[in-house]
């Protein structure tokens, strides 16, 4: 994960988040009629970007930051988002 830089801060983070992958892409799958994404060959960073990215296909994202430090525990929490609100 992500620290944020205390020369960008928030408005770094929140680029970082929304830039394109900077690790090596996984290979595709030989059996195209894969079950699972191969998430676990992503450099963690490109990870979080297409977690946040899937989440902004079911609802727009108003603001996401990441949670904590590397390394820290975060009980399995890597960034955390804000939906707009829906008061209709």
């Amino acid at each position: 994960m992500m620290a944020t830089h205390e020369a960008g801060g928030a408005d770094h983070t929140q680029a970082l988040l929304w830039s394109a992958p900077e690790g090596p892409l996984p290979a595709p799958p030989i059996d195209t009629r894969a079950q699972v994404l191969p998430v676990g060959d992503l450099e963690w960073p490109d990870a979080e970007r297409l977690f946040l990215r899937l989440l902004h296909t079911v609802r727009p994202v108003q603001y996401a930051k990441l949670f904590g430090v590397p390394g820290q525990a975060q009980g399995g929490i890597d960034a955390y988002a804000r939906l707009p609100l829906d008061l209709a």
